[in-house]
């Protein structure tokens, strides 16, 4: 058993990158995305006690997870308008009661802010296909953020401009694929040539260089 906070290997790297955004500058630039560090950061400006850090990121993660709950009671109404009001809040209050959710609570993993996102950016897709407008750029913007939370919004990317593809085959409106491939483009630029660099600038205080987490 422990008695202080323990991380595993991958928590302390998101928990390096968020006490440098907080202004806690460091010497372990890497190359792990750093989204995730944005919502946590605020931990290191609350507090200054590991134990106080540990309760602030996971009272944030538990924020995570109810804005989680409500993307998915509005995209219940989607995934089953025929049901009733009653009948889809009970399925979003079972899903919200997974075991996964209330542990993961616990843990600086990018999995608390990856979900809630991921889910909006289903949300945004059916507004993009239901409603003309801005939607569609709304959604590019969501899908890149992605990516800045975790290299698997990579695949998200790509799912995206397929489905983006889809609806202007079925539908003839190029103008959605052209807005979610801009948004999404911006928002990938933005982490690569700004954000990126950066925080790996507050991460090399001695003039070291960013190292390569994965294996390669």
């Amino acid at each position: 058993s422990f008695t202080v906070p323990f991380n595993q290997p991958d928590e302390s790297v998101q928990l390096l990158k968020g006490a440098a955004i907080a202004g806690h500058k460091n010497d372990f630039a890497n190359n792990v995305n750093s989204g995730y560090a944005i919502f946590i950061a605020p931990a290191f400006w609350l507090a200054r006690e590991p134990a106080n850090i540990f309760r602030f990121k996971t009272a944030i993660n538990c924020l995570l997870f109810a804005l989680l709950t409500f993307f998915l009671f509005l995209l219940s109404e989607f995934l089953a308008p025929n049901e009733s009001l009653r009948y889809r809040t009970l399925a979003v209050i079972i899903t919200a009661l997974h075991p996964a959710h209330i542990t993961m609570c616990g843990y600086a993993f990018a999995f608390p802010a990856f979900t809630p996102f991921f889910l909006l950016a289903c949300l945004l897709l059916v507004k993009t296909v239901e409603e003309e407008g801005w939607w569609a750029f709304a959604f590019g913007l969501c899908v890149g953020f992605l990516y800045w939370i975790h290299a698997l919004g990579a695949i998200v990317v790509v799912a995206a401009l397929m489905a983006g593809s889809l609806v202007v085959i079925r539908n003839r409106r190029p103008n959605i694929l052209l807005l979610t491939f801009l948004a999404t483009f911006v928002s990938l630029i933005a982490y690569k040539c700004g954000f990126m660099p950066w925080l790996n600038s507050l991460m090399a205080r001695n003039g070291g260089v960013s190292k390569s987490y994965y294996p390669e």
